[in-house]
């Protein structure tokens, strides 16, 4: 009898001995983090240029969303480990491939490489969403110190998304701002130029820098939609103390929209009027030839200058 109780004891040492190393043994399969559960905005650029957006939606560790382009866009999934860490590995249907490589930070900031079957690469950048920055924008773009175009720019739980008319033609902007106020925006035109521009939103204050495929760059301001100084306006263009044209404004959550009459034609306005009352315009005259004007209102009174292309200026003057 003793020897049997030896015998099982035994073999129960012997069973507990092949069951830990057993486990020891064998990888253990990494679990979701849940770390960074959360909705998340970016952007994807090859060789510094934005070419397209992203979403994701992060829900116990399981990450779901789309990569968007021009041409259409791609569904995926995947999970996401500890560390931040998510691979997206994605087939289409005629075969080719593309990896992207994440990481998400423990303040919602998100880092990334893409690479496909192609042999074309690039970065891939990003948030979580924020809602600090949410509302209407309205703004104007500069080349050579000149106005160029005119934008409006909506930004909805750190998503940006608006509209771009220049003189590239008209154009969708998509992007998006993180918790510092770090906005990254892109827009592509039908003639297949494609506008990069990064910046930051401050006190309600858009200041970006741009570039785009054909090699110009520049600057942009806006500012955040105010009803402060809704208007009609009208008044008087300067130079040498001549009244050399006149022109109407109308000013709508602080974008402004107007016609200049000169001497021998009429031109669209368009720009912006911050909470401050400084207001930013720029008329497009055709053939190159812009003007850019700066002032302010008070009182119901505009007070500005003028600069156009060929390095002329004068006053811009007028009110309610």
């Amino acid at each position: 009898m003793r020897k049997l109780i030896t015998t099982v004891q035994l073999a129960l040492s012997l069973a507990i001995i092949i069951s830990i190393v057993s486990c020891g043994d064998k990888d253990e399969e990494p679990s979701a983090s849940l770390a960074f559960d959360g909705s998340y905005n970016g952007i994807f650029s090859m060789q510094g240029v934005q070419i397209g957006t992203w979403t994701m939606l992060v829900h116990k560790g399981q990450a779901s969303g789309s990569f968007d382009y021009i041409t259409g866009s791609t569904a995926y999934t995947g999970t996401v480990y500890e560390g931040g860490k998510l691979e997206v590995n994605i087939t289409y249907d005629d075969g080719s491939t593309t990896e992207t490589v994440i990481t998400i930070k423990e303040d919602g900031v998100v880092s990334g490489t893409w690479a496909n079957s192609d042999v074309e690469f690039g970065e891939l950048s990003g948030a979580i969403e924020v809602t600090s920055f949410d509302g209407s924008y309205n703004g104007i773009a500069f080349s050579d110190e000149m106005y160029s175009a005119s934008w409006s720019l909506t930004i909805s739980k750190g998503k940006a998304t608006g509209a771009y008319s220049g003189g590239d033609g008209n154009g969708l902007i998509s992007g998006y701002v993180d918790g510092d106020g770090k906005l990254s925006i892109g827009s592509a035109f039908a003639t297949g130029t494609v506008l990069t521009a990064q910046g930051s939103i401050a006190d309600g204050d858009v200041t970006v820098v741009w570039f785009d495929t054909t090699q110009e760059s520049g600057t942009a301001v806006g500012a955040l939609a105010t009803g402060a100084f809704d208007n009609d306006y009208e008044g008087t263009a300067l130079g040498g103390g001549v009244v050399i044209g006149t022109w109407t404004l109308n000013i709508a959550s602080g974008k402004a929209m107007g016609v200049y009459n000169g001497s021998d034609d009429s031109s669209a306005i368009n720009g912006f009027a911050n909470e401050d009352g400084d207001i930013y315009l720029g008329i497009n005259q055709g053939d190159g030839d812009v003007v850019t004007v700066t002032g302010t209102i008070e009182g119901g009174d505009i007070a500005g200058s003028w600069t156009d292309s060929d390095g002329r200026s004068g006053t811009f003057v007028g009110g309610i």
